[in-house]
C-alpha cells in the first residue's frame, strides 16, 4: 500500500505535539505528494475514538483510499519519519512502530 497522506492527532496545547506538527511539515515540504491533516483529541474525540487513538501525539498514515497503514504513538524527528517512509512502503494494515526507550 502506498502512502499519501498521514494524519496527526494530539492535544491542541501539547508541546509535543506542536514540535511533531512542525516535522511532519518539514515531511510534506520534502514530500509534497502526500497531504498532512491534523485532529486535535481535546477537540475531536469522536474522529479520536474512531481512529482507535490511545496516545499522545499520534501518526496515522493512510494510503489513497483514507486506510491506515501504520502509526507512530510517539514523536520522531523529520530523518526518521522519513526513513519510515522509505522503509514501509508496503506493509500490513494497522502495524504499530513500536516506541524506543527514549522519551522527549
Amino acid at each position: 500500500m502506498k502512502i499519501t497522506s498521514f494524519t496527526l492527532f494530539t492535544m491542541s496545547a501539547c508541546p509535543l505535539g506542536r514540535t511533531m506538527r512542525h516535522v511532519l511539515g518539514e515531511v510534506t515540504t520534502l514530500l509534497p505528494e502526500l497531504t498532512f491533516s491534523i485532529v486535535f483529541i481535546d477537540q475531536e474525540p469522536e474522529v479520536t475514538n474512531e481512529a482507535g487513538i490511545n496516545n499522545n501525539p499520534t501518526t496515522l498514515f493512510r494510503d489513497k483510499n483514507g486506510k491506515e497503514v501504520y502509526r507512530i504513538e510517539e514523536f520522531k524527528e523529520t530523518d526518521e519519519v522519513i526513513q519510515l517512509l522509505k522503509t514501509k512502503k508496503t506493509i500490513q494494515p494497522y502495524q504499530v512502530v513500536e516506541p524506543n526507550e527514549r522519551r522527549v
